[in-house]
C-alpha cells in the first residue's frame, strides 16, 4: 500500500512463481572466457523457462485494475559476436567519465546489447478495469510471442470487450499483426554511426518487414445498433525484395456495415430506395510479382455483396524489372514501363438490376417489366454517346440480356501486342472511344 495525492493504493499480487532457471545460461552470456576465442557463438539458452504473477490488481480512488496472470515464458540470451561485459564494468567503474566518450562505448556496445536477449511468450489474461466511464473493460489475453533483435512472431489480443458510457462499445474475439523482421543489429548500428557523422545512407534496409494483420469476429456498436462488423478479415505479405513485397494476399469475410451512417444524402436515399439498409459483402485478392517474365499479376480479385451483385476481377501486367522494386526511386517512374497484356471483369447479378429497374420505375410510374423491357429497348441509341459503332454492337445485346434477365456479364481485354499503361492513361483521357479498340474488348453475357 502507499499513500497518493488522491488516496491510498493498493498492489496485491495472490502468487509469484518461477520454474527452470539456469544460471549456467546467464554465465553463458556475461562471462567473457566463455565466449571461445573471443566470438560469441549465437546459440539460444533458456535461462528462464517460466515466471507468473496470479492475481494482480491495482486498486484506486474510483478505479481498479485485475488482471488473473502475467506470465513470462522461455527467457532467452544468447553470446553477440563480441561480448559487452567490458563495457558494464567500465559504465558502472567510471562513471565519471566524460559523457561524449561514454556514448560512443555505448555505441559501438549497442549491436550486443540489442540482440543478447529474446522471450518466447508475454502475456496477460483476464484483465478487467472499472472507471468512472467505463461500461466495461476486459480483455481475455494479450500476447507478445518470439520477440528478439531478429523481430516479432506475433503481438494479438483475444476476447476484447469494452464499452464507454455514451460512447458505444468495440468486440473482437481476436485482433493479432506479427511476422516482423528486424534489420540485423549491427546495420542499425552502422546507421545510427552514419546519421551522427553526417554521412548519406540508405534507410531502405532498416525497415522492418511485417508477415500478416488478421481480425476475427469484430464489432462496433452505438445506441444499441451495430454500426459496423466483421467476420474475418486478414492479409498476408510475402516474398519481400528489401521493404517491399511482391506477394499480397487479402480475404475479407462477413464485412457487415450500416448503411444509414454515409454523410451524402443522396447517397442515402439512393440507397434507400434500392432497399438497402446494410453493406454485407465479402472481398479478397491475391496480388504478385514473377521475376521470370517481370509481370505483376492480380489473381482472384473478388467482391461479392450480398443481395447486389458479386464481381471478379484477372488482370496482368509486365515490365516491372527487381532493379525497380529494389530503388523507390525507380519504382515510383515503373509506371511508365509498364504493359497491359489481358483482364477479364465479370459481373453476376444478384438482384442489382431488378431493384434499380423497380425504383426507377416507380419514379416514372411505370410497371417493372414494362419499363425494364423499354430500357433494354433504348440501350442502341443510349450508346450511340460512346462514339465506338463497332463496340456498340458487341455492348449493346450484353447489355440487354443482363438487363432482361439475372446471368452474368463477362468482359475481356486480350490485346493481341501488349499496350503500355501510359498508352491507356492518354487515351482514356483524349479519346477513350479509342479505348476498347486498343483493348481488343470482348463481351458476352450468360443467364442460368
Amino acid at each position: 500500500e502507499m499513500p497518493s495525492p488522491d488516496g491510498l493504493l493498493k498492489f496485491t499480487i495472490d502468487k509469484i512463481e518461477a520454474r527452470k532457471y539456469d544460471l549456467d545460461a546467464i554465465s553463458a552470456v556475461f562471462d567473457p572466457e566463455r565466449y571461445v576465442g573471443g566470438v560469441g557463438d549465437g546459440k539460444w539458452r533458456t535461462a528462464l523457462g517460466l515466471e507468473i504473477y496470479r492475481n494482480f490488481s491495482i486498486e484506486m480512488p474510483g478505479a481498479s485494475i485485475r488482471m488473473g496472470t502475467f506470465e513470462m515464458e522461455n527467457l532467452r540470451l544468447r553470446q553477440p559476436p563480441k561480448s559487452f561485459t567490458g563495457f558494464l564494468d567500465t559504465m558502472l567503474a567510471t562513471s565519471d567519465r566524460p559523457e561524449d566518450e561514454l556514448a560512443q562505448m555505448a555505441l559501438e556496445q549497442l549491436s550486443g546489447l540489442l540482440s543478447f536477449a529474446g522471450v518466447g511468450t508475454v502475456r496477460l489474461t483476464d484483465l478487467d478495469v472499472t472507471a468512472p466511464e467505463v461500461e466495461r473493460f476486459h480483455l481475455g489475453d494479450f500476447h507478445i510471442n518470439d520477440f528478439s533483435s531478429d523481430g516479432i512472431g506475433e503481438i494479438g489480443l483475444r476476447d476484447l470487450d469494452v464499452a464507454i458510457q455514451d460512447k458505444g462499445s468495440v468486440g473482437a474475439e481476436r485482433l493479432a499483426i506479427g511476422g516482423f523482421k528486424f534489420p540485423a543489429p549491427d546495420l542499425v548500428v552502422a546507421s545510427v554511426f552514419a546519421s551522427l557523422g553526417g554521412a548519406e545512407f540508405d534507410p531502405t534496409p532498416m525497415i522492418p518487414t511485417m508477415g500478416f494483420a488478421e481480425a476475427v469476429g469484430v464489432d462496433v456498436t452505438q445506441g444499441g445498433k451495430k454500426l459496423g462488423a466483421v467476420d474475418r478479415a486478414r492479409i498476408d505479405l510475402d516474398a519481400y525484395i528489401g521493404p517491399v513485397p511482391t506477394s499480397i494476399t487479402s480475404d475479407v469475410r462477413g464485412l457487415d456495415l450500416d448503411l444509414s451512417q454515409i454523410d451524402d444524402r443522396r447517397a442515402r436515399e439512393m440507397i434507400k430506395g434500392l432497399g438497402y439498409d446494410r453493406l454485407v459483402a465479402d472481398y479478397g485478392f491475391h496480388l504478385s510479382w514473377r521475376e521470370a517474365d517481370e509481370s505483376v499479376i492480380l489473381d482472384g480479385f473478388k467482391l461479392a455483396i450480398k443481395d447486389l451483385a458479386t464481381m471478379n476481377v484477372d488482370a496482368t501486367l509486365t515490365g516491372l524489372t527487381r532493379q525497380a522494386i529494389e530503388d523507390p526511386k525507380a519504382l515510383e517512374g515503373a509506371l511508365a514501363s509498364l504493359l497491359f497484356t489481358r483482364g477479364k471483369l465479370s459481373i453476376e447479378d444478384k438482384s442489382i438490376v431488378e431493384r434499380a429497374v423497380g425504383m426507377q420505375a416507380k419514379k416514372m410510374n411505370v410497371e417493372p417489366d414494362k419499363f425494364r423491357q423499354q430500357i433494354a429497348g433504348a440501350l442502341p441509341l443510349f450508346l450511340m454517346v460512346l462514339k465506338n459503332p463497332g463496340f456498340q454492337a458487341k455492348l449493346a445485346p450484353a447489355l440487354q440480356a443482363f438487363i432482361k434477365a439475372p446471368g452474368t456479364m463477362t468482359i475481356t481485354a486480350a490485346p493481341a501486342t501488349p499496350v503500355p499503361v501510359m498508352q491507356l492513361i492518354e487515351t482514356a483521357d483524349s479519346a477513350p472511344q479509342k479505348l476498347p479498340d486498343l483493348l481488343q474488348i470482348e463481351i458476352k453475357t450468360t443467364t442460368p
